[in-house]
């Protein structure tokens, strides 16, 4: 019985850690688009409403 909880806690450790690099994946991209439109305003270029 130990062995099967001491794997089930693995298992979900290994899917927090993976959840919180996609988060942090998310993140980064988020952040390169909010870079990418604030160089395009301050270019002058409009973007739809929808990239934003």
């Amino acid at each position: 019985m130990t062995y099967v909880t001491s794997q089930a806690l693995l298992f979900h450790l290994d899917y927090l850690h993976q959840f919180g690099k996609t988060i942090a994946a998310i993140a980064v991209i988020e952040k390169r688009v909010q870079d990418i439109v604030t160089e395009r305003r301050s270019y002058g270029i409009l973007l739809p409403a929808t990239c934003l």
